[in-house]
């Protein structure tokens, strides 16, 4: 018998592949205005505040705690089927970055129960944040998921991959403090759009998900 959580992500098949469909040709189509231009966090900008919750529940470190050490923000959900893909390749870098000077976060708007249900058949070692409010997401302008932000020592953006470009070289460039040329994510075409879409599955989950009362 399927799980509740399974359940929730079965009945969602059909919108999935429409919406993956709809990120595929927007990346095959950009639409250069200068609107979109700018809903891109730009290389060497300062990391936008990191406003979300710890899936543990404790508030999320602030860039000062981080700083001297790279960090990657990763976005994903459990209904992104590339996301969860790229566990098994996020967790493997995990492994080999332990001990080094590199933050691992993966950001997703779902409630922490929802997430920790999931996560017990689908592990990641990455830290898990929780974004109750959108307001991470939409900062980041981090809607054409999965997307990772990689972030210098100094707490400002060396560049922003596919999850999928992401590997040791690229971390191990942004240790050493210089990135060589690496595409950058097309801007999402309708960020409003995505941050309404978003917003409508998250307010279904935290119904069915409240956060336990203290």
């Amino acid at each position: 018998m399927k799980t509740k959580t399974e359940r929730h992500n079965s009945g969602r098949a059909l919108v999935l592949t429409a919406l993956i469909s709809l990120s595929l040709i927007v990346s095959a189509h950009p639409v250069e205005t200068g609107e979109n231009k700018m809903s891109v966090l730009q290389i060497g900008e300062k990391g936008p505040p990191l406003d979300f919750q710890l899936i543990s529940g404790a508030p999320s470190p602030t860039w000062k705690d981080l700083e001297g050490k790279v960090v990657l923000v990763d976005f994903w959900t459990t209904w992104c089927s590339p996301c969860v893909a790229a566990f098994p390749a996020l967790n493997q870098l995990h492994q080999e970055f332990a001990g080094k000077d590199v933050a691992f976060f993966s950001v997703t708007y779902e409630p922490a129960l929802f997430v920790r249900q999931f996560l017990e058949k689908h592990p990641l070692e990455s830290t898990i944040g929780i974004d109750n409010t959108l307001g991470v997401f939409k900062s980041f302008h981090a809607w054409a998921i999965p997307v990772v932000f990689i972030f210098g020592r100094d707490g400002r953006l060396m560049t922003a991959v596919h999850v999928d470009h992401l590997d040791a070289a690229l971390i191990s460039q942004a240790l050493s403090g210089k990135i060589e040329d690496v595409r950058q994510p097309e801007p999402y075409q309708d960020p409003a759009g995505a941050e309404t879409y978003f917003g409508k599955l998250q307010r279904e989950l935290q119904q069915k998900y409240p956060n336990p009362k203290s």
